[in-house]
């Protein structure tokens, strides 16, 4: 599980805050055999006996790490963001899937790559999402070779998309984006600084809003 998730926060930082949570007691663990080793080594030079370590002592040497490594975690997520703010208001749709949350919008969904793991965590299991930054660990080479044609502004993916997804969500300023509003398959629910929700036209229309 750890290695799985290191691999993933490898490929999208949005699973680092969940790889940090799985990461710090797997250390703080491995940090209470190392101190128990290095004891018992310095026991031995002194008397040439091995005297155990008592559980409790253990358990308080792993809390020790934790609280010790639980920082170090925090400071290096902070880096993430050289303002220090929260990784979401910056970097992700949280008004866009704020808004879909409230509107019930859900279903599949044709979004920018950088946002599938956060649309995953925010909005599952009453929406899917075209791809996410798991990639070839999880989606078929089509899928890919789609998500790239898509990342590039191909116009061709939002009149196929409209075939298969039943909302869109993508940057304000990426071309796609653009595209999308252009399109007659697509409408506009929602847009704001960050991000455009657009709607497949031959669905019910969603209360939009705009700001």
């Amino acid at each position: 599980m750890g290695l799985a998730l290191a691999a993933m926060a490898a490929k999208s930082r949005v699973y680092l805050p969940f790889f940090a949570v799985i990461a710090a007691p797997l250390c703080a663990a491995q940090l209470g055999i190392l101190h128990e080793r290095a004891a018992r080594w310095i026991h031995q030079r002194r008397c040439r006996q091995t005297p155990p370590i008592p559980a409790k002592e253990r358990s308080i040497l792993a809390l020790i790490s934790m609280a010790l490594l639980f920082p170090l975690l925090g400071l290096a997520l902070s880096r993430l963001h050289p303002g220090g703010e929260p990784i979401e208001s910056s970097r992700f749709p949280t008004g866009a899937v704020a808004w879909m949350d409230a509107h019930g919008a859900g279903g599949r969904i044709f979004n920018h790559y950088d946002w599938g793991g956060y649309l995953i965590f925010t909005l599952a299991p009453k929406s899917t999402v075209f791809v996410d930054g798991r990639a070839e660990t999880l989606y078929p080479v089509r899928t890919l070779q789609e998500c790239e044609r898509a990342q590039r502004g191909d116009g061709v993916m939002a009149t196929s998309m409209a075939l298969k997804a039943d909302y869109a969500l993508w940057p304000k300023d990426h071309p796609m984006t653009r595209i999308l509003a252009n399109s007659p398959h697509w409408r506009v629910a929602y847009r704001d600084s960050t991000a455009w929700v657009f709607h497949r036209a031959t669905l019910p229309a969603p209360h939009t809003h705009a700001h």
